[in-house]
């Protein structure tokens, strides 16, 4: 898989963060994911932090992992991912294609333990916000 963006958070050390799916909503239409950093590795203002995903149409992967690696497939990954999902099909209207491909990103998060989790969400509808 290649990537478009990695890192997309500019977090330094990305492999020393804990992580869990803290909370979903119906369909995982709301999707909030937390993750802390190994206490032994901590750094002002990086040690905790969550993002929220509000347009969230497919997860998969553990529910929580180490790793907080967030990166953003090439565009051809998210199409393949959003068909194996069966959010689009080969017969889907081009039109309908084009305009998923427009709002939606592949977002992979890379695990240590070498597995990725894999969200399609709306690329301008996530918040990352910072936790003291």
């Amino acid at each position: 898989m290649v990537f478009a963006q990695t890192n997309i958070f500019k977090l330094p050390q990305p492999q020393y963060y804990d992580c869990y799916v803290d909370r979903y909503h119906g369909n995982f239409h709301a999707l909030r994911i937390r993750a802390d950093r190994f206490r032994e590795y901590s750094l002002d203002g990086f040690n905790s932090f969550e993002v929220v995903f509000s347009a969230a149409l497919y997860w998969e992967g553990a529910f929580n992992w180490t790793g907080a690696n967030f990166c953003i497939a090439e565009e051809a990954d998210c199409l393949s991912t959003l068909r194996q999902a069966g959010i689009l099909t080969p017969q889907s209207d081009p039109v309908d294609v084009e305009e998923t491909l427009d709002a939606y990103r592949l977002f992979v998060i890379e695990m240590t333990n070498g597995h990725r989790a894999k969200l399609i969400a709306h690329f301008k509808d996530y918040t990352m916000t910072t936790i003291s």
